[in-house]
């Protein structure tokens, strides 16, 4: 929410900065720098790919933590610790987008809303298939012991 808060040019700037690094480690040799950044056209539509990721990543992370933390809980049944943490982030990723409509040269975008809830169907599908996995694992490892 902090980021959703700053006007266009802070969040440009930032998002330059990361563009800008991303590409003298992957080409060293294409010699960009914030200087000549703006004379680059493809980096521009870069910056939406780079945008776009970090929404997915965010979101991703957020939905995972809170998809652990439902998990733990024992009388919650499973189903709903896949379930909540997408209906949360899809709330949260209104509200963010909501809040930018408020930020100078910031606008909401609902495709930004789905990119963050489909980082969290990602995000949730793989830890069920992760502990799907596990508890396949455990019975399998349970059922080879002889008595």
């Amino acid at each position: 929410m902090h980021f959703s808060g700053e006007e266009a040019d802070i969040s440009g700037a930032r998002s330059a900065r990361v563009l800008v690094g991303i590409v003298n480690v992957v080409a060293p040799s294409a010699d960009v720098t914030l200087e000549n950044y703006e004379t680059v056209p493809a980096l521009h539509n870069s910056e939406k790919v780079v945008r776009k990721v970090a929404h997915m990543i965010e979101y991703g992370l957020l939905s995972f933590l809170m998809w652990s933390v439902f998990f733990a809980f024992r009388d919650l049944p499973r189903k709903y610790a896949y379930i909540l943490p997408v209906v949360f982030t899809a709330l949260l990723g209104i509200i963010d987008e909501k809040n930018q409509t408020t930020v100078t040269g910031r606008y909401g975008s609902w495709f930004d809303v789905s990119v963050d809830v489909a980082a969290s169907v990602i995000a949730v599908w793989i830890a069920y298939l992760l502990t799907k996995r596990y508890r396949q694992g455990k019975m399998c490892r349970n059922t080879d012991r002889t008595f």
